[in-house]
């Protein structure tokens, strides 16, 4: 048990800073997707409902975003830096996802 102890106390610091640095570049990522979408497809950035970076307005506009962007969507636009943006994005998502549930299991060992 002491073994298992010793391996948490030292992970669960290095996740939660890879949640944070995630979480951040995320922000970063996401914030430069919707200006470049508004900017070079503002009819598309229309119909998702103009997503802002902290506020998508509706539900249903945040719903319609996260569709298009789990779906690729933004791949059929034909915008290289767009789709870079997009796949990088999603990847940042799937990370912090992974990441909050690694930090919440590894929480209920390390604050016993």
């Amino acid at each position: 048990m002491v073994g298992c102890w010793m391996f948490v106390k030292i992970v669960f610091p290095v996740v939660v800073v890879f949640v944070m640095l995630v979480w951040g570049g995320g922000a970063f990522l996401n914030f430069r997707f919707l200006v470049l979408l508004k900017e070079r497809h503002s009819a598309k950035w229309n119909e998702l409902g103009r997503p802002e970076y902290f506020w998508n307005k509706t539900m249903g506009g945040t719903i319609r975003f996260w569709g298009f962007l789990l779906r690729r969507e933004y791949a059929r636009l034909e915008d290289p830096d767009l789709t870079t943006l997009g796949d990088a994005l999603l990847t940042a998502n799937v990370l912090l996802v992974f990441g909050i549930i690694a930090t919440g299991s590894l929480m209920s060992t390390y604050f016993r």
